[in-house]
């Protein structure tokens, strides 16, 4: 994500990456609307752009299933959002989890 300072000194900014729940969850399993899955803390010059990857591990993409005693990845179509807080999102986007 590319991320501009249009500020007159350098600073700081939290890019942070939220997950959103399954759009049709597993049976039995519950998620949070939108959970934090990832951040990222750059130092940006006055006027420059920066892009930015937030790496998501595996992890955040599974739930504990009870039923099968295990950790399972929910598949199918999940909301991905960017933004300075869960608050303040600033970019969507729609991806599709396969195992």
């Amino acid at each position: 994500m590319p991320v501009h300072n249009s500020g007159k000194v350098t600073g700081d900014e939290v890019i942070q990456v939220y997950l959103g729940a399954p759009t049709q969850a597993p049976e039995g399993a519950q998620f949070a609307v939108r959970s934090l899955a990832g951040f990222e803390r750059e130092t940006i010059e006055s006027g420059k752009t920066k892009i930015v990857t937030v790496h998501i591990a595996s992890r955040r993409l599974q739930y504990w299933s009870t039923a099968q005693n295990q950790w399972l990845t929910a598949t199918g179509p999940r909301t991905v959002h960017i933004g300075a807080s869960s608050r303040d999102i600033r970019q969507t986007a729609e991806v599709v989890v396969t195992r």
